[in-house]
């Protein structure tokens, strides 16, 4: 059986280790601290020299080390956000939006049943009609 070899296609990796990640991240964060425009995952991801965010979550794949830099500065981009947002330097539902689609934020919805009786009769007048075709 032949040897596997390591794949050379796609493209070099732009940090080689999880210290030179997270060097970049801690920069990049110094360079944002006192700026009007607030660090956010697509300037992270612009500012580390990756095409998209996406690129981040790949590093994510590469090693749990460069998965644990990176989810820590997503959070700690997100802490910031909700703090301004709290102290009225964002519009909260920028920020509500930005959590769904960027930080795995989901909101929860109740379903209140009044009548259990007659959702159940109406699920088995539905089974039987499915059943029968």
């Amino acid at each position: 059986m032949p040897e596997k070899s390591e794949s050379k296609a796609g493209r070099p990796a732009k940090y080689k280790t999880p210290e030179e990640l997270e060097a970049k991240i801690k920069e990049i964060e110094k360079k944002y601290a006192n700026k009007e425009t607030y660090l956010n995952v697509y300037l992270l991801a612009v500012e580390l020299d990756f095409e998209s965010p996406s690129s981040l979550w790949d590093y994510c794949n590469r090693d749990p080390k460069f998965s644990t830099i990176i989810k820590k500065a997503k959070n700690r981009i997100w802490g910031e956000k909700i703090a301004l947002a709290e102290a009225g330097h964002l519009n909260p539902t920028v920020i509500i939006f930005q959590g769904k689609v960027n930080h795995g934020m989901i909101e929860e919805k109740h379903v209140i049943i009044k009548d259990e009786s007659s959702l159940i009769e109406r699920i088995k007048n539905a089974n039987g009609r499915l059943d029968e075709s």
